[in-house]
C-alpha cells in the first residue's frame, strides 16, 4: 500500500536586525509568519526620506501583514463564492496499484452489486449510495460500464452480490466475463455508513482482471467529517462541482456537503477513483 510522504517543517527565516524602538512597534502589529521575512517598513522608508508616524504606518504594516498572511496561507487556503476554506485536504492513502498505467486492453468493466453487513442502517447505506457510486464511476469516462444487477448476480451465481474478500465459485470470473463481455470486474463493499453528523463513510474497491484474477487496483478508506482534513476536502469538492446544483443557488455553499448524505458520498467515491491508475 502506498503510504502518505512525511511532513516536512518549514524553518522561519531570520528577522532583518532593527533598533529596541522598531522592534517593539513591529512586535505590537506583525504577527509571526512561517516562511516569511518580515519587512522593515520604517527603516526602509527612512534610508528614503522621513519616516512615517502615527496612523499612516499602522495601516501600512497592517496591509503588509495580512497580504504576507495571504501569501504564506495560499497553498492551504480556498478563496471562492465569498467562502474561505482554510486547512490542508484529507490524502487516501490505503491505496494498491499493480502497475502506474492500466492495460491498453482493458476497456470494458463489469460493475457488480454493492455488498454490505446485514444490517439496517448498512441496507439503507447501500441502496442510497449505489446509484452515487455508480454515476461517479460513469463520470471518469474511461471504461465501457456494463451495471450488472442483483437479479442478474443471483442468476449467474445463486446469490445477488459479492466481495472480493469472499471466497468465490470457482468460475465466477469465468461466468462474469462469459455474460458480460467484460476485460474486468469492479468489486464495491460499503463498510461503514454514518448519515448524521459528523458523517462517516467507508468504502472497499477492487478492479480485478476478469481474466487471471490480478488487482490492479485496490483502495480501502473511511471517510469521517470529524477529522477536518475531510472536512476541508468534502467543501472543495462541493464548490468545484457546485455547476451541478445551478437549479437553486442555495445548495452552492460549501457546507451542504456536511450535512447532505448524498453530496458527501460524491466527494468519498470522487476522490476515491482519483487514485485510479492512469490509462
Amino acid at each position: 500500500m502506498e503510504q502518505n510522504p512525511p511532513d516536512v517543517s518549514v524553518t522561519e527565516e531570520a528577522r532583518p536586525a532593527a533598533t529596541r524602538a522598531t522592534r517593539r512597534r513591529r512586535a505590537d502589529f506583525i504577527p509571526s509568519i512561517e516562511n516569511a521575512s518580515v519587512v522593515d517598513v520604517e527603516t526602509a522608508f527612512y534610508r528614503q526620506g522621513p519616516s512615517m508616524t502615527g496612523p499612516l504606518a499602522i495601516l501600512v504594516i497592517l496591509t503588509l501583514s495580512v497580504l504576507l498572511f495571504l501569501l504564506v496561507g495560499c497553498g492551504s487556503m480556498t478563496i471562492a463564492h465569498g467562502e474561505i476554506i482554510r486547512g490542508e485536504d484529507h490524502k487516501v492513502s490505503n491505496v494498491h496499484r499493480l502497475a502506474p498505467k492500466l492495460p491498453e486492453r482493458m476497456r470494458r468493466v463489469a460493475m457488480l452489486p454493492v455488498s454490505a453487513e446485514q444490517a439496517n442502517d448498512m441496507n439503507v447505506g447501500r441502496e442510497s449510495l449505489e446509484p452515487i457510486l455508480q454515476a461517479e464511476f460513469d463520470r471518469l469516462n474511461v471504461f465501457e460500464v456494463i451495471r450488472v444487477t442483483s437479479d442478474q448476480m443471483r442468476h449467474f451465481t445463486g446469490k445477488q452480490d459479492w466481495s472480493a474478500n469472499e471466497k468465490l465459485p470457482a468460475d465466477f470470473l469465468t461466468t462474469i466475463k462469459q455474460e458480460t463481455g467484460c476485460d474486468a470486474i469492479l468489486f464495491s463493499r460499503l463498510t461503514r455508513y454514518h448519515a448524521y453528523p459528523p458523517m462517516a463513510v467507508g468504502w472497499n474497491l477492487k478492479l480485478v482482471d476478469a481474466t487471471d484474477a490480478q488487482v490492479w487496483w485496490a483502495v480501502d478508506e473511511m471517510f469521517d467529517l470529524a477529522d477536518p482534513t475531510v472536512v476541508n476536502s468534502a467543501r472543495r469538492y462541493q464548490l468545484e462541482h457546485e455547476k451541478y446544483y445551478e437549479a437553486n443557488p442555495h445548495l452552492a455553499d460549501s457546507r451542504t456537503a456536511l450535512v447532505s448524505p448524498r453530496r458527501f458520498a460524491a466527494y468519498t467515491v470522487a476522490a476515491l477513483f482519483d487514485t485510479l491508475p492512469d490509462r
